[in-house]
């Protein structure tokens, strides 16, 4: 007799989508679940029961609550971010001024893990850790998606183009139109995207053992610069910053190994 509790799984498997899809309709959760959808509304709502899921009003879409985080206290992947990213993000911030962010990949968003929000006179609309942006919109997407190994980029790619999310549609989903952008951020190095709210992020690639461990971005008005201005005077800066991180990363993980 299997020991195995199946529900156990199929409940595990809504909460890794809901995660992956940053919040999801009931038909949409069925869908890429591939449960039929009774189980699927049986399987959120004793979610919601424990406080994981919360659904909202009108939309109808579920999503996850602060409590899933208590599953992971003891996950500390991302821990370096305060003790690599964060000093080096502080250092440059007192000299550019202007809002720093870094992010890491997550599924088919990029979230925030970190940004000098509070201690820049320049923060527009502070940007709260945790925040998931569209992989294929974003700044530090695209340069996640450019540096990332082929084989990876490919695959998300395909997701991206299929993903059923709501929203996702109101932004690139032609892979021809990503397959034309990223050889030119791979060129570049570096990658600029002028938001819907008259914010442009300039991003760069964190590399450690040459691989794209993270991204990080700097925040400006678009009206105050012209993308060229900003990479004149910032670039270099934030490629250095990046840089420094990725050998503290380094530095980092062989302590841990010790």
């Amino acid at each position: 007799m299997s020991s195995r509790v199946n529900s156990l799984l199929k409940g595990l498997k809504v909460l890794e989508e809901l995660n992956r899809q940053n919040g999801a309709t009931l038909n949409v959760l069925a869908k890429v679940t591939g449960f039929p959808r009774g189980t699927t509304y049986r399987l959120l709502e004793t979610l919601r029961d424990g406080k994981y899921v919360q659904k909202e009003a009108g939309s109808g879409t579920y999503a996850l609550t602060n409590a899933v985080q208590g599953l992971a206290d003891g996950y500390s992947e991302e821990a370096w971010i305060k003790a690599v990213a964060v000093p080096h993000m502080d250092e440059l911030g007192k000299r550019v001024l202007w809002p720093l962010s870094v992010t890491t990949p997550s599924g088919l968003s990029m979230l925030v893990r970190g940004t000098t929000d509070n201690n820049s006179p320049l923060t527009m609309n502070r940007v709260p850790i945790g925040l998931r942006m569209p992989m294929e919109a974003s700044a530090t997407g695209r340069v996640y998606l450019a540096f990332c190994p082929r084989e990876h980029c490919d695959t998300l790619l395909e997701q991206i183009t299929k993903s059923p999310t709501p929203g996702r549609d109101l932004f690139i989903k032609d892979r021809r139109s990503l397959a034309d952008i990223l050889p030119m951020v791979r060129k570049a190095g570096y990658t600029v995207v002028d938001g819907m709210n008259g914010v442009s992020n300039l991003a760069v690639p964190v590399f450690s053992n040459g691989r794209v461990i993270a991204c990080l971005s700097l925040r400006y008005f678009t009206r105050s610069l012209k993308a060229s201005a900003a990479i004149e005077k910032y670039l270099d800066s934030l490629n250095q910053t990046a840089a420094a991180i990725g050998d503290d990363f380094e530095s980092y993980q062989a302590h841990k190994k010790v």
